[in-house]
């Protein structure tokens, strides 16, 4: 972890020993003027970070240029400055986007520390596979292990890639009935962010990240969830750019009737929205497979899903 912008700038270019600022080839310049930048024209301030280039006019913070500089995302960037600008771990004097940031970072770095398990050999722990997930898909959504805590199950949440948060899924136990089933970390805001990573097209729309999981198994991988039954504003407008039509894959009760009913309302005739016949199981990891696909593809043609073989 680096201490000092100074020490995290001179990991990745050669600074001089002396001076306010220095100045670099820019990184941003083939992005914004179509060409490499051949005369160091970006000055970036080697106490703040905060960086202009005086020839492309791109200026920003210092979480920017090093993960443009070292090829990774402004998370993962984020996670190695994060000694640099919170030193102290405290986040009550910062602005909300810092305290976000910060949160974001104790979910990764809480996920991080977690074993990394490969499905494929995990004979141990049986619940998700009981459940019909598939190894191949539990490798793929990143799910971990926290033996230790009651909230045994952990994933990363990803919107279009980019880790904004974790969820953590409690052990099935007739004495935890009273507690809530999921946990998201401490100020995560679900109402801010659409699980998932969309392309342009027909989109599933589906409560949890377990209905997403599924969804993705069967092979509808166009999906994404609202951690709820009640689509916010932003998830709305998050959607929609990528909506041509929209599936509700919300659970078989009430609550997933009220949200079909709250989706239709607010989508009001933009796109076209129809509901995925869940026949009588209570959500989409109890379908059948077949019955899945055709509640999808075939909308028209009826049929009575039965729970799907344990």
């Amino acid at each position: 972890m680096f201490t000092t912008v100074e020490e995290a700038l001179g990991s990745v270019f050669n600074i001089p020993a002396h001076g306010e600022e220095i100045t670099i080839l820019c990184p941003f310049h083939k992005d914004i003027v179509g060409h490499e930048d051949h005369t160091p024209s970006l000055r970036v301030n080697r106490v703040s970070g905060l960086f202009q280039c005086k020839s492309c006019h791109k200026a920003g913070n210092f979480r920017q240029l090093y993960a443009k500089t070292s090829g990774i995302t402004e998370l993962q960037a984020a996670f190695r400055l994060k000694s640099v600008f919170y030193p102290s771990g405290k986040i009550e004097k910062k602005s909300r986007n810092e305290q976000e940031l910060e949160s974001v970072l104790s979910a990764y770095e809480y996920f991080s520390s977690l074993s990394c398990e490969n499905w494929l050999e995990n004979t141990q722990d049986a619940y998700l596979p009981s459940r019909g997930f598939l190894p191949e898909t539990l490798n793929a959504y990143e799910a971990r292990i926290d033996p230790e805590r009651i909230y045994r199950y952990v994933f990363p949440l990803r919107e279009q890639s980019v880790v904004v948060g974790a969820l953590r899924r409690r052990c099935d136990d007739p004495s935890l009935e009273l507690l809530p089933k999921y946990l998201h970390n401490t100020g995560f805001k679900k109402e801010l962010h659409l699980i998932g990573h969309l392309v342009p097209g027909v989109v599933l729309l589906v409560e949890g990240l377990l209905d997403s999981m599924m969804s993705h198994q069967f092979g509808v991988k166009n999906n994404a969830a609202i951690l709820g039954n009640d689509i916010s504003d932003v998830q709305l407008y998050l959607l929609l750019q990528y909506a041509s039509e929209i599936v509700w894959g919300g659970d078989n009760d009430e609550a997933g009737e009220e949200g079909y009913r709250i989706l239709v309302n607010k989508v009001n005739g933009r796109r076209p929205v129809r509901r995925l016949k869940i026949g009588n199981v209570n959500d989409i990891p109890e379908m059948r497979k077949a019955d899945f696909l055709q509640s999808f593809y075939y909308p028209k043609h009826s049929f009575t899903s039965l729970r799907k073989a344990s």
